[in-house]
């Protein structure tokens, strides 16, 4: 749970960036001005007599293309510093406490859980038990993480743009379930499990890789 915090309290502007820079809703529009200019004078034929004009006005156009709100991570960070200060950059932050400090605890637990079942008694997990436990536990946990995070994800690509439509994390759930349904809450649920799979049996390997070294050095 303590390392859910932490995770917050470091990862939230860095996933506010991430996520603004994956769902840029306004566009800039970038006005190029081209002339057209007519000469001062000019010859029109009218049934083989020769007749002169005099042109005294030009004709401007301009052209209006789109370009991405941000070019990068340090316009993002510097656009949201200067317009919302550094709570802007912390938006979303409460709905990813809300996520990770349980999200934490339920990853740790079911894998412990799992880890036993697969681990013979009182020795260390081989890696094909480490794979399995982490990328189970790595399921479970984002699969019922998915509500906040899907909150989260929508109060941060909120910030930024001409219109915000959220107030909070309370308004956000609600208005989310009033036009969408409760539905809404459960939307990605499937690529955020899946994505826990490899994503969690990765760290876990990882983990208990180091934690045999550590035993291997101390003898044990």
């Amino acid at each position: 749970m303590a390392a859910g915090g932490v995770s917050v309290s470091v990862g939230t502007p860095i996933d506010l960036i991430k996520i603004r820079l994956q769902t840029q809703t306004d566009v800039k529009k970038v006005i190029k001005p081209s002339n057209v200019i007519l000469p001062l004078s000019h010859t029109l034929n009218v049934r083989g007599s020769s007749t002169r004009a005099l042109a005294t006005s030009a004709v401007v156009s301009s052209t209006v293309s789109q370009a991405k709100l941000y070019a990068g991570p340090i316009e993002c960070a510097g656009d949201i510093y200067r317009q919302h200060g550094l709570k802007g950059l912390y938006r979303g932050g409460a709905a990813m406490l809300m996520r990770d400090i349980p999200g934490y605890a339920l990853y740790f637990i079911p894998y412990e859980l799992i880890r036993a079942i697969l681990t013979p008694e009182n020795g260390r997990p081989g890696v094909a038990s480490a794979l399995l436990a982490g990328g189970l536990a790595g399921t479970l946990s984002w699969g019922l993480m998915n509500p906040m995070d899907t909150i989260k994800s929508r109060l941060q690509a909120d910030i930024g743009v001409k219109t915000q439509k959220y107030e909070g994390v309370i308004h956000c759930l609600r208005s989310s379930y009033k036009s969408e349904g409760y539905s809404v809450l459960f939307r990605g649920m499937g690529m955020n499990a899946l994505r826990g799979f490899p994503q969690s049996a990765a760290l876990f390997f990882g983990y208990e890789t180091a934690v045999s070294s550590i035993l291997r050095l101390r003898g044990q």
